[in-house]
């Protein structure tokens, strides 16, 4: 065991970043649907050549998606616009996750659903025009039952310039909305935020690699060149640094780029830490957002999660929220000695007044160190402890209390979470966005969930963007997608906002409240639902 594990070390490398880049962000469904059209019809109306090419991956697509949902009648579908490009003469090659056979058996909705849908595209597609769409069903030996690739890539060529999507939607209806969010459109409750990047320039390459590695793995031909280096003059006069990390684990092998960049900058953090994710549960990126809370000027922090509605990661991030809050609060309510009066009494512990104040962990150490053996003891966050020690107390001991128990917390940091507000009320809107935003510096926009699976297992791809321009142009389009201004102001607008709701006064539009302990579901669920998410 030791030696795989020193094999995993001697492995792991950090990607590497580019530089003469340029970058498009986009947002929700009608931005990257008909972007994603805009790409696939400059290959149709290209001369045929080798290095005019269309390559996808993805977690889940449907041949009959709506590119221009918004568009008057007839819909030009995904189906029809691929067979178009094909039919001009050009490569088409489509990468589908496939559950496999204990997948499919385990959970029928997620799985057998799954292969039902992913086949019914390939029934649809492949060999069509004329032979040039291929699209291979992909099978990933992983350890945990319900892994998956959950890569999201698009790449397009027209003689070498080479074009890339990376984002968190999929190829389907549910992920139709507009920044507006009127609903109806798609997703829980019709309406779903979502997040990609386009790239262009040399980190291209990299998207590249990694979707060529995967098809290889199919045995089928590439019939096009797969040596073609993206053309790289200046793009709008700019050089954005960009690096492409992935993670992954199949067999052996385990690649943790992402998690490892994410919290280096997580660690170097001084002004603001922006996280919008439908799970922000990792226990590593958790663990980096707490020690760089504890440490002497910490950044403002702000984490954007659908409202709680029960479940899985409602209970999940009630653990992050405590953890978080815990190493940022002035006082700690927890349950007191029982008195005759009262059914339960509390009692409020200050951490100006503790000489000790520290969190008790008992997640395992796969995450963070990479070992084969943790497998063997892994451990969830049912025991999780704050500990404190009164200072003015001589001799006192440590106390501690589970997350679980914890009543509440003077102060601190807050989750928040998105409303469609109108006329008639207002209704929760879900975030399948991945992506974070730390101190204008860098944006990280992609595929990965900030959770367990996203970061230990899953096949993940995502842009980390280094350029202070450019991260602001996002953060302030991002910002005032939620009717909100600078990280400062978030938190004042948030309250404001909720008391508003309260007294049926908030204005329409899309609006950001926070989240109190009470919002989030402390049920222990059945760990067995965290492998067949929604993804």
């Amino acid at each position: 065991m030791e030696l795989a594990t020193q094999r995993l070390f001697k492995d792991f490398k950090m990607p590497p970043s580019s530089n003469g880049n340029d970058v498009q962000f986009t947002m929700d469904g009608s931005q990257f649907f008909s972007l994603l059209d805009q790409m696939l019809l400059q290959v149709q109306n290209a001369a045929p050549s080798d290095d005019t090419y269309v390559r996808m991956a993805f977690w889940a697509a449907s041949p009959n998606l709506r590119l221009n949902a918004l568009a008057p009648m007839p819909h030009t579908t995904l189906e029809q616009r691929l067979l178009a490009v094909g039919n001009a003469g050009h490569d088409v090659k489509v990468i589908l996750w496939d559950p496999g056979l204990i997948e499919q058996w385990a959970h029928p909705e997620m799985g057998a659903g799954h292969h039902a849908a992913s086949d019914a595209f390939r029934t649809a597609l492949d060999g069509k025009a004329n032979g040039n769409i291929s699209v291979y069903l992909e099978r990933v030996n992983r350890y945990v039952p319900g892994a998956s690739n959950h890569q999201k890539i698009v790449i397009t060529s027209v003689n070498g310039q080479r074009r890339v999507l990376v984002g968190g939607l999929n190829l389907d209806d549910w992920y139709w909305d507009t920044p507006a969010h009127p609903g109806g459109m798609g997703g829980y409750g019709g309406s779903i935020h979502d997040t990609a990047i386009h790239v262009e320039g040399p980190a291209t390459d990299a998207v590249e690699q990694e979707w060529v590695r995967r098809w290889e793995r199919s045995g089928l031909p590439l019939r096009r060149n797969t040596a073609v280096q993206a053309l790289r003059p200046p793009i709008g006069g700019h050089s954005v640094n960009v690096t492409i990390a992935t993670t992954n684990a199949e067999g052996w092998w385990r690649k943790a780029d992402i998690q490892s960049l994410l919290c280096e900058r997580i660690a170097a953090a001084n002004q603001y830490i922006y996280l919008e994710n439908y799970a922000i549960t990792d226990p590593t990126i958790v663990a980096a957002i707490a020690t760089r809370l504890s440490q002497p000027a910490p950044p403002r922090v702000i984490l954007l999660v659908p409202f709680p509605q029960g479940g899985v990661y409602s209970y999940l991030h009630y653990i992050t929220y405590a953890k978080l809050a815990f190493q940022s609060c002035t006082s700690v309510v927890v349950p007191g000695p029982q008195e005759s009066l009262l059914p339960v009494s509390t009692r409020t512990i200050s951490r100006a007044g503790s000489s000790l104040w520290q969190l008790s962990q008992s997640y395992n150490a796969w995450s963070t160190l990479r070992s084969i053996s943790s497998t063997f003891y892994n451990q969830w966050m049912e025991n999780d402890r704050i500990q404190w020690r009164d200072a003015l107390t001589p001799g006192a001991g440590t106390q501690s209390c589970r997350l679980l128990d914890i009543i509440g917390f003077n102060g601190g940091i807050r989750m928040y979470s998105p409303l469609r507000v109108a006329a008639g009320g207002s209704s929760a809107l879900y975030i399948h966005s991945k992506l974070a935003l730390i101190d204008d510096e860098v944006a990280v926009i992609g595929s990965a969930n900030f959770n367990y699976r996203s970061m230990v297992y899953d096949g993940e791809i995502a842009a980390f963007i280094r350029n202070p321009t450019r991260v602001q142009q996002i953060r302030n389009a991002l910002f005032a997608h939620w009717n909100m201004g600078a990280p400062a102001a978030w938190d004042g607008t948030a309250q404001a906002n909720r008391v508003a709701l309260g007294n049926h006064t908030l204005a329409p539009g899309t609006r950001v409240i926070p989240l109190d302990i009470g919002d989030f579901d402390k049920t222990v669920p059945d760990y067995k639902q965290l492998n067949f998410t929604m993804h």
